[in-house]
């Protein structure tokens, strides 16, 4: 196993722990939850990958980050979320999200899903008014168009191929494949 690679996942229905679950069979290394990894001493890690989720153009937990990854040359973070890896909001919220914290990481963005049956009721809520919204005023563009479509209903689009990219950036340095 390698004990230079460690993953920190934050996970509510279960797409980021499926992909940091994914990561550890890939990367042949642990994974372990964000509240496990407060347990731990985490310093004998070269590289730590840490995982959450998004939810209306926001990254939970992502205060947490700098506790666990002290030191950003060694951070690598993603984020899982139901809408499609194109979808530029996502990458606009990250990127402002992480200025704000002042820090500097590279970053990746997979498209999950949504699993409105494993969902606390708050967020389930947040995700009823969206829908609500979206129903009642025209949609505007193309991003709230596909919003529209894509919160009805429960769905799982995480694909391991996905990972590829960030996989080669852990491994290399580059996102290339090699």
């Amino acid at each position: 196993m390698n004990k230079d690679i460690l993953i920190v996942y934050h996970s509510e229905t279960g797409f980021t722990e499926k992909y940091a679950r994914w990561l550890s069979e890939d990367l042949d290394c642990l994974a372990i939850s964000l509240d496990s990894a407060k347990k731990q001493n985490l310093k004998e890690y070269k590289k730590i990958l840490f995982g959450s989720w998004m939810m209306a153009g926001e990254v939970q937990r992502l205060k947490e980050i700098q506790e666990i990854c002290p030191d950003e040359d060694n951070c690598v973070l993603f984020v899982t979320g139901a809408a499609p890896a194109n979808f530029a909001d996502n990458f606009t919220a990250i990127h402002t999200a992480l200025q704000n914290l002042d820090f500097d990481i590279k970053y990746f963005y997979l498209q999950s899903g949504l699993n409105y049956q494993k969902m606390k009721f708050r967020n389930r809520m947040v995700m009823r008014m969206m829908n609500i919204m979206l129903k009642i005023r025209k949609p505007v563009g193309e991003n709230e168009i596909m919003l529209k479509s894509i919160l009805k209903n429960s769905f799982d689009n995480s694909r391991r191929e996905y990972l590829v990219p960030m996989e080669n950036y852990v491994l290399t340095g580059s996102e290339e494949q090699k």
